[in-house]
């Protein structure tokens, strides 16, 4: 074997020991303008109503016009940004109609979801769903944990539900459909009055509770437990979201 035959054959053991030459995973222009605009909705920066413009934004980050209007169109397309001709782009705001449909699509599938879990979860995912939620209810009462580390906190805790079933399918219809839902939660004043009213309103379903319901392998406790808690959450988004609904569209479901 010559020196550069060995050197070849040594390249791969090289390169796992290098943390410097792993792969780095490839993020598109497009990718950093949604991401960018998302995070400024769900921090609060742009509230329901304002106005977004794909010029301002293509300055800020320092890129061309095409890839932003790519990440604004699935912005659109996630109801998360309305286009009105001689108005604009604004965040949306959603409607009654909306926040109704997102929850019951959620409903139906949290709760296949936890009666799976029930029945299928290992005893190290219902152990990691009970420490979840225990970490969970302890941020909320927490006076100085931020909003978008709760919601993140929130969101993958009850991911934690559907991914246990192995499905990935499953998972993505599921995550499809709470985007909308975590986001509008997050840029209206909801955050703002929840742990005011989380331990009256939300005492008796907590993510702890809810955990333990889950992980008693008991198929009806589990559905009716999720079902409860996502019911709950229906009724206290749309109390807090009242000032912002648009009332001019609704189907009249409950």
């Amino acid at each position: 074997m010559d020196s550069r035959t060995a050197l070849v054959r040594k390249r791969p053991e090289a390169a796992a020991e290098s943390p410097e030459l792993q792969p780095v995973p490839y993020v598109s222009l497009a990718d950093r303008a949604y991401a960018s605009v998302l995070e400024r909705i769900q921090s609060g920066g742009l509230a329901f109503g304002d106005l977004v413009s794909r010029r301002t934004i293509a300055r800020e980050l320092e890129m061309s016009l095409p890839p932003v209007a790519e990440a604004f169109q699935r912005l659109e397309y996630e109801g998360l940004l309305e286009c009105r001709p001689r108005v604009g782009t604004k965040v949306r705001i959603p409607s009654v109609e909306d926040v109704r449909g997102h929850y019951m699509v959620r409903e139906a599938l949290e709760c296949q979801a936890a009666r799976l879990f029930a029945a299928g979860a290992s005893k190290a995912q219902r152990e990691l769903l009970k420490e979840h939620g225990a970490e969970l209810d302890r941020l909320l009462r927490s006076p100085r944990v931020a909003r978008v580390a709760y919601l993140k906190s929130h969101e993958q805790f009850h991911s934690r539900v559907p991914r246990a079933t192995g499905s990935t399918a499953f998972t993505a219809s599921y995550e499809k459909t709470q985007l909308p839902i975590w986001t509008w939660i997050s840029c209206s004043v909801f955050w703002t009055n929840l742990r005011a009213t989380s331990e009256r309103r939300w005492k008796s379903s907590s993510h702890l509770e809810l955990a333990c319901a889950l992980s008693k392998r008991d198929i009806g406790l589990a559905e009716a437990a999720m079902r409860y808690h996502v019911q709950s959450g229906l009724d206290l988004i749309l109390e807090h979201l009242e000032p912002y609904l648009d009332r001019t569209k609704s189907n009249g479901f409950r």
